[in-house]
């Protein structure tokens, strides 16, 4: 049965810490045919908001978290990458 997804060669990605697929990114990408990519780990991004009250401005540390692109040899569909990187 053919899929309605788009198929595509570029993707972008945000790999939350707590994903099933967070222990085991690097070995994933070993696993597609690309021609490049990068991976970046945000483990210092904070959330600021301000108290409404105090007009003070709060500083709460996001969870860890990466971003992927990737550029494949070849396009597969936007589920096959989802399947790829479950929880993403």
């Amino acid at each position: 049965m053919a899929s309605n997804s788009p198929k595509s060669r570029d993707y972008f990605i945000t790999i939350n810490e707590g994903a099933e697929c967070y222990e085991e990114i690097e070995n994933i990408i070993q696993t597609l045919k690309y021609k490049l990519y990068a991976l970046i780990k945000h483990d210092k991004d904070v959330l600021r908001t301000e108290n409404e009250e105090t007009g003070e401005l709060i500083e709460t540390p996001k969870k860890t978290h990466y971003h992927l692109m990737v550029e494949l040899e070849n396009p597969i569909s936007f589920n096959s990458m989802q399947n790829k990187f479950k929880g993403a």
